[in-house]
């Protein structure tokens, strides 16, 4: 599966126009694309072969395919050529990207690898459910609305009033989505894993509450890394992913030692309560103070 990534690299970087463009329409008919190629040979190698191989041959096509599409549909193709100042440019905003990149992984996983190693697969299995619940409010709906607000915030950076208020209304969508999502989640645990998952998952009721909690305050607060990006503040991001791993990893294994997999849970959201002093500094500094305004 290392080929899927390697292969998905001579991917046409003027994909991002899509986006930056607002283009979204164009985007879901490029990504639907993909996905018809991937799930289409998937079906029919499946069908012919019986094979769990044709996955991985799936896999392997959609990629191949989103590589020919992003030169045929987009423009401008790259070019071969070497600039030494941007690419100190590239570095010096990249490198901050890349660690935020590398702490958000460890987040998002590093609790999984202590519970897996500490408890054992099938207590992985119950933590593994209960998490992929609760962050339904992260990938269903902030990050959706992330990846369309991004594009808007950089054209908009110039004018901090503007800016204001566009967040402003993010977040208040944000939360009038995902706060009833999560309560409901809190109130109502045992009702949800027996209609959702039946009885043999009973064991993630003791999580859930804790859990869904945590979502609410991860969805919410991480919308504000797009505010940051737009703004160039790639910084910012790399400290507040720091501050969400170091709350985690300090925690996890004494919690764990302490409560078993509802442990694991609590240092979850010990990680997410941590991120919230940079957060929560940065977006004053962003919007509050007059010199960082005067450089938006």
């Amino acid at each position: 599966m290392s080929l899927v990534p390697f292969i998905r690299g001579f991917i046409n970087p003027a994909v991002v126009k899509f986006q930056k463009d607002l283009q979204f329409n164009k985007e879901f008919w490029f990504r639907f694309t993909v996905f018809a190629i991937d799930s289409f040979t998937t079906i029919i190698l499946a069908f012919l072969t019986r094979s769990t191989a044709s996955l991985i041959w799936g896999f392997i096509a959609g990629a191949i395919a989103e590589v020919v599409l992003s030169f045929v549909v987009m423009r401008p193709t790259p070019k071969v050529i070497f600039e030494l100042e941007k690419a100190k440019r590239i570095f010096s905003r990249g490198k901050w990207m890349t660690a935020a990149g590398i702490f958000n992984y460890l987040f998002y996983n590093g609790d999984n690898i202590v519970v897996g190693r500490l408890l054992g697969l099938p207590s992985l299995g119950i933590y593994q459910m209960g998490y992929r619940i609760s962050t339904i409010p992260i990938s269903e709906v902030a990050d959706v609305v992330s990846r369309v607000t991004f594009p808007v915030y950089v054209k908009i950076a110039g004018d901090s009033s503007r800016l204001r208020r566009a967040f402003t209304k993010t977040i208040i969508v944000i939360s009038l989505i995902c706060i009833p999502f999560g309560l409901i989640l809190f109130v109502f645990p045992e009702q949800i894993v027996k209609l959702l998952l039946g009885d043999q998952w009973l064991d993630v009721i003791p999580l859930l509450r804790i859990l869904a909690i945590f979502g609410i305050i991860r969805a919410i607060s991480t919308s504000t890394s797009s505010v940051f990006l737009a703004l160039k503040k790639q910084e910012y991001v790399t400290v507040l992913t720091l501050f969400g791993i170091l709350g985690l990893g300090i925690s996890i294994v004494p919690l764990i030692n302490q409560y078993g997999i509802v442990g694991a849970s609590m240092a979850a959201f010990v990680g997410s309560i941590a991120a919230l002093p940079p957060i929560f500094y940065y977006t004053w500094k962003v919007f509050s103070n007059k010199k960082e305004k005067n450089n938006i």
